[in-house]
């Protein structure tokens, strides 16, 4: 019985050791690496990189950050938000970047792009 409490000890203090050194890198790792951008324009368009929108099954959609303190690191959740339209930009002034007319209301910062595909309350981290 004495043999396997030191035992489990042993295992117990190489994970929290383990997690200690390795844990940010491993969820780093682990998660989507986003670039982000805020929007510039009016209530009704908002310009935002081409990159911004992603085409989806169900139409075209576009991803902001919430953030939020966790214990050893700032947690960011990608929050998404249909599209009810987007098109270039026709003015010739902002090239690369598309008008995006959102179906509700949308501020904050917008994700341009990811490593892996994003989903609406995806963990992601700061390429």
């Amino acid at each position: 019985m004495k043999k396997a409490a030191v035992i489990f000890s042993v295992v117990f203090w190489a994970i929290i050791i383990f997690f200690t050194a390795f844990g940010d890198a491993l969820y780093s790792a682990t998660k989507p690496a986003v670039t982000f951008d805020y929007a510039f324009g009016t209530e009704d368009s908002q310009y935002l990189p081409e990159g911004a929108v992603f085409e989806e099954p169900d139409g075209a959609h576009v991803y902001t950050v919430e953030r939020e303190q966790g214990f050893s690191r700032e947690i960011l959740t990608a929050v998404r938000h249909k599209l009810r339209e987007y098109h270039s930009d026709d003015t010739g002034y902002h090239e690369g970047y598309v008008v995006i007319v959102p179906e509700e209301p949308v501020r904050g910062i917008f994700i341009v792009s990811s490593t892996k595909p994003l989903f609406d309350g995806a963990k992601v981290v700061e390429e």
